[in-house]
């Protein structure tokens, strides 16, 4: 049974007592076609995309500008590696960079470190971790270039052939108090004290000079792995950091120990140490906020390939900053499942004031081989607050995190993770997902259209940069066939809405669902349909003079009070003189006295089929 719904010229049969959940995967679809920009690899094999993040404002324009590798670019030769910084506000390339000599991999690891020149403008700090210095192979290099000309201010060299100095690279904040960030430097693979017992550096940008070096204690250490700042742990002012030695042996073969040092003094303020053999802990490990009220940053650190009850299933600690001791301790459920491969802290889901953090085990096979899952914890508590689960087997859901980010401003922080290898639209197109932290529903999807591209390889921040108070994001697609080159990849930015919109399939005679989610529970969601395309339309009455984002003439089709998930559905029969024909929708939620706050969603287009 349905109610004939005639606009004048678009006419759809609208489906009576509408109020359908919206399930996982069916949640909005949000087309690529919808990024702000999109960023392409050249030549066969470049890899665009493996990372794609804000680098802040670089040339001044208020804009926050983005940095983009392809680490296996050729500009320097095989495999030299390209890095690029494109324009905030249009898109454009302002700046190109590419390794010295081939097989450099310049872009295998970035630090945004703002403005160190006093310019008032984003510097950029690139690491070549495999640059061949003097005939030396893989000594590694670190080059900082000024963001108002683009030109070469510096370049930091590692000790020794196989050093591999820049594997890790991070800003470790202000250590000295100049005003300017430092960087925390590693080289796994330094002989100092031993085959690969590592070394770790702190470079003064300002000053262009190393503060402290460090070298790994014993063999094997791998000292300098992964390094990080991490806030002020012992409440002197300054901003400390980490280094991991993944490889010590303090409680077995390759137990791992992550230390944390001064920024002021340089000197050791304690270390953490994993419970087993072959744990490796502090492989990874990462800033996190004062969860205990303590008035010291507290440290994220995992032990992914450490047992828990069986071989790699992996932990996940919450380091205090006073002592060093753990606050909380998470188990990955099963073996195999490497839970803690990617860790995260930051934003608040569940609205109680204390930051949450985020594990991803991407080989857990809870929905099939290696689907992956992705736990959410409360840094007040430690309870599980969210749990999410990749579709089907081989997705590795949660191999890369995005965040926890407010991507509908409704004050709470919405989950971002990729699934680079989901075949949703065709095997290993790749998917990224945002689900909200109020509601635990999908918000929306984004699919990678070509299979093998690997979209959601990476899925980073990119502030603000349509300037609407929203978070943004970019995702690499590294391995995307580009004008016939190969793995040539792309990288993109998306802006986020108040509230999403996407649809079903439209084909004739069939029912489909226009879906909105994000929106308040209980306010009214208006659907809006062209014929004519998506551009600048008319304003639309009744919502504070917002104006529409599809080509006049603009349909008011039909008016739905949101669920208490913030999910709208509009569900139609689709005639059959739309065949063959596109409908552009877009959603605009009521808010405020008369309208004036109101909100609208993105715009979706689809085609109907027979």
């Amino acid at each position: 049974m349905g109610l004939l719904r005639d606009t004048g010229v678009l006419t759809l049969i609208l489906v009576a007592g509408v109020s359908r959940p919206v399930l996982a995967w069916d949640a909005p679809d949000l087309s690529i076609d919808q990024a702000q920009f999109a960023f392409e690899g050249r030549l066969d094999g470049d890899h665009l995309g493996r990372r794609a993040k804000s680098i802040g404002d670089v040339d001044g324009d208020g804009f926050t500008d983005l940095i983009v590798t392809s680490r296996f670019g050729d500009g320097g030769g095989t495999d030299s590696g390209e890095v690029y910084i494109y324009s905030g506000r249009d898109g454009s390339l302002m700046y190109e960079y590419f390794g010295d000599e081939p097989y450099d991999e310049l872009g295998h690891r970035l630090a945004v470190v703002g403005d160190v020149t006093g310019d008032d403008r984003a510097d950029i700090v690139i690491g070549a971790f495999a640059a061949d210095v003097n005939g030396q192979t893989d000594v590694g290099r670190v080059y900082l270039y000024d963001g108002r000309d683009g030109d070469l201010i510096k370049i930091w060299t590692g000790e020794a052939e196989g050093d591999n100095f820049g594997f890790s690279l991070a800003s470790c904040g202000d250590l000295d108090h100049d005003n300017y960030n430092e960087i925390v430097v590693g080289a796994p693979y330094n002989d100092e004290n031993g085959n690969n017992a590592g070394s770790a550096y702190v470079i003064s940008l300002k000053r262009k000079r190393i503060l402290y070096t460090y070298y790994g204690n014993n063999a094997g250490d791998n000292f300098g792995m992964h390094t990080r700042g991490v806030g002020d742990v012992n409440r002197d002012g300054y901003d400390d950091f980490g280094v991991g030695a993944p490889g010590y042996d303090s409680n077995g073969n390759d137990a791992g120990r992550l230390y944390v040092y001064s920024g002021k003094s340089g000197s050791q303020l304690f270390t953490f140490d994993g419970e087993k053999t072959n744990a490796r802990l502090a492989d990874r490990f990462e800033p996190y906020d004062d969860i205990n009220d303590d008035g010291r940053h507290d440290i994220l650190v995992s032990a992914s390939t450490g047992p828990g009850l069986g071989t790699d299933q992996g932990v996940v600690y919450v380091v205090s900053g006073r002592n060093g001791n753990a606050i909380y301790k998470k188990e990955g459920e099963e073996p195999g499942d490497q839970f803690g491969l990617r860790i995260l802290g930051g934003g608040d889901m569940d609205r109680d004031g204390v930051s949450d953090f985020i594990a991803a085990a991407p080989f857990s096979d809870v929905n099939g081989y290696q689907s992956g899952r992705v736990y959410v914890f409360s840094g007040d508590t430690g309870a599980l607050i969210m749990l999410k689960s990749g579709e089907r087997a081989g997705d590795q859901m949660g191999r890369p995190l995005g965040g926890l980010w407010d991507v509908n401003g409704d004050g709470y922080a919405d989950l971002v993770v990729g699934a680079q290898y989901n075949d949703g639209s065709g095997e290993d197109a790749g998917r990224v997902y945002a689900f909200s932290g109020r509601s635990r529903t999908t918000l929306f999807l984004i699919s990678g259209e070509q299979a093998g591209g690997h979209f959601g390889y990476s899925v980073s921040s990119a502030d603000d940069l349509n300037r609407d108070g929203l978070p943004d994001f970019c995702v690499g697609s590294p391995t995307e066939v580009v004008n016939g080159h190969s793995e040539a990849g792309r990288a993109y930015a998306f802006c986020t809405h108040p509230v999403y919109l996407g649809t079903t399939p439209f084909t004739v005679g069939k029912e489909a669902d226009v879906t909105v989610t994000g929106a308040d529970a209980g306010e009214d969601i208006t659907f809006y349909a062209s014929l004519n395309g998506i551009g600048e339309g008319p304003p639309l009455p009744g919502f504070g003079g917002i104006v529409a984002d599809l080509l006049s003439p603009v349909f008011d089709i039909d008016t739905i009070q949101a669920r208490d998930s913030g999910e709208a559905t509009l569900t139609v029969t689709v005639p059959g003189w739309l065949k063959g024909r596109t409908v552009y929708w877009q959603a605009f939620a009521r808010r405020g006295h008369n309208g004036n706050d109101s909100v609208k969603s993105n715009t979706h287009a689809v085609t109907v089929s027979k």
